[in-house]
This record gives structure tokens, C-alpha cells and sequence, in this order.
């Protein structure tokens, strides 16, 4: 599968949902009902902002510490360039870019926001303009239970000689564990090692980094069912 993160979400969220895992729980939904019209009402897309821990070290994905509520950076849908979705009415991915420039904000001092990546041989890189993405959290045909968790894939966009992108649970890497902690809230984590592995996406071909811890949270801008 020949497939990059950028330019566009909607192609990544396409890309992720073809590469599905059949690991959570499923749960057929009829569509709202506006009762006034008597028509089905489509729901819209919440957005999705993405939290990762000040106190990181220990994790291959880190922040550059800006937009910080005492625990995590963050980086919420519409500051400083980031637009994030979840894309509930489509593949159910979480994805948050903030390397579009249409959505630029230059007044921010910190545009473009920044993540490093830290791989297990000891280097770094700092990526500049985020581009994570989480696959399937949710849709109006499938859903992860609050307090249940499920393995999913999760991408993070590097675009270096090394590598196109990271990937956890694609290319040979291991899937991450998402655990569902509130209606609007996941946990997203690599497995314990030894399964943490993730892998590399470039042009001469695929290849496993290894060992990569991982932790950050999705947050949605309103409950989900």
C-alpha cells in the first residue's frame, strides 16, 4: 500500500480504514431521528484534540511542551494551526494535522507546533507541522465501550530520508492499545514491551525500528454513545 500522510486527512483516514483491525466490539446503531421532520439526521464530525505528557521521556513521541495544562501539551482543534477530526460519519480515525497551511495561524508564536520522535538506536528528529493519527475509534456501526480497550493502528508523520512516517500495528510494527477511559476521552499506548515495536514507511521499503514506547490521549469535543 503506497500511502503517506500528506497533504490530506481525508486520504490518510482512508488509508488507515483499509488496514483495519476486527478487534473491537461491534454494535449496529440506527441513524438520530429528527421526530419534527421525520427524517434520519446524519451526525456531524466531532473535532479531536490530541494530549501528550509533559513527563516523556520514557515515550518515542514527545511534545515541544507548548499549550500546556500542568500535565500535558496539548494541541486542540483551531489554536495555533491545528485542526483535528474524528471522522465518526466515515472511517471512525482520529487525525490531527497541523502541517496544513491553509489552517495556519502565523500570529502563534509556536505555529508550526512541533513533536520529536525518538528512536530506539538513540537519534531524534523534530517534526514541524504534527500530523498523528489514530485509527477507528469510533462510528455509527462500531464503538469501544468506556472501560474496554482495543488494538488499533497509530501513524505519526516524519517525512525524512529515514523515514515517510512511523507506524504502530502497519508495515510490520506492533499495534498500540487504545483503552476508552471516558465517552469522550481514549488512552492510546503501546502494548508492553516486547510487543511495542513499531516501523518505518520509506521509498527503498519497510522495516521494523523497534522497540517504541508510546503514550498520549485522544479527547473528543463532545460525548459520544
Amino acid at each position: 500500500m503506497n500511502y503517506r500522510f500528506v497533504p490530506a486527512s481525508a486520504l490518510l483516514a482512508a488509508a488507515l480504514m483499509a488496514c483495519s483491525d476486527a478487534s473491537s466490539p461491534s454494535r449496529a446503531t440506527a441513524p438520530d431521528l429528527d421526530l419534527r421532520l421525520g427524517k434520519a439526521v446524519t451526525p456531524s464530525n466531532p473535532t479531536a484534540t490530541v494530549k501528550v505528557p509533559l513527563a516523556a521521556d520514557a515515550f518515542s513521541v514527545r511534545s515541544d511542551g507548548k499549550f500546556s495544562d500542568g500535565t500535558y501539551s496539548v494541541y486542540a482543534d483551531g489554536v495555533c494551526g491545528i485542526t483535528g477530526t474524528i471522522f465518526l460519519t466515515g472511517s471512525g480515525d482520529a487525525v490531527v494535522d497541523g502541517g496544513n497551511p491553509r489552517y495556519a495561524d502565523k500570529k502563534c508564536v509556536s505555529y508550526p507546533r512541533k513533536m520529536s520522535v525518538f528512536y530506539p538506536d538513540g537519534s531524534s528528529e523534530v517534526i514541524s507541522g504534527v500530523e498523528v493519527a489514530v485509527q477507528g475509534l469510533e462510528t455509527s456501526s462500531y464503538v469501544i465501550p468506556v472501560g474496554s480497550s482495543a488494538l488499533r493502528h497509530f501513524h505519526v508523520r516524519t517525512s525524512t530520508t529515514r523515514c515517510d512516517g512511523v507506524h504502530w500495528g502497519t508495515f510490520g510494527g506492533d499495534s498500540a492499545m487504545v483503552t476508552r477511559t471516558a465517552t469522550n476521552t481514549w488512552h492510546v499506548q503501546s502494548q508492553p514491551y516486547p510487543n511495542d515495536q513499531a516501523a518505518c514507511k520509506n521509498a527503498a521499503g519497510n522495516y521494523v525500528l523497534g522497540h517504541m514506547p508510546l503514550d498520549l490521549w485522544v479527547v473528543s469535543s463532545r460525548a459520544l454513545p
